[in-house]
């Protein structure tokens, strides 16, 4: 499915961009969220822009994953919450966390 990419995983509801070229020329191109993966290996994309997309089945399609940064802002906003915030974890916890040895 992915040649080049060894840790690629792929889920419904993914984000993808699709783009078409012919030539040089960029033919095509639209943004889509994945529905449906098959067992063979097909991906379902739903696109937002389906005008004037090829039909042809042994069309040669880039694909770019559209990165979504919401867990990683989860988790930013948690370690400044940690940081800052000496109430939102017990102590224990919090030295735990850092590997300090703690009486239990």
């Amino acid at each position: 499915m992915f040649p080049n990419e060894d840790n690629v995983r792929l889920v419904p509801g993914d984000e993808l961009k699709l783009k078409y070229e012919e030539n040089g020329q960029t033919k095509w191109k639209s943004r889509g969220h994945t529905v449906k993966i098959a067992a063979s290996e097909e991906v379902c994309v739903e696109v937002k822009n389906a005008k004037g997309a090829p039909t042809d089945p042994d069309a040669k399609f880039t694909v770019e994953f559209v990165w979504k940064s919401t867990s990683f802002d989860r988790m930013k906003l948690a370690l400044k919450v940690f940081l800052k915030d000496e109430t939102s974890i017990s102590e224990y916890i919090f030295y735990k966390i850092l590997g300090y040895n703690t009486s239990e």
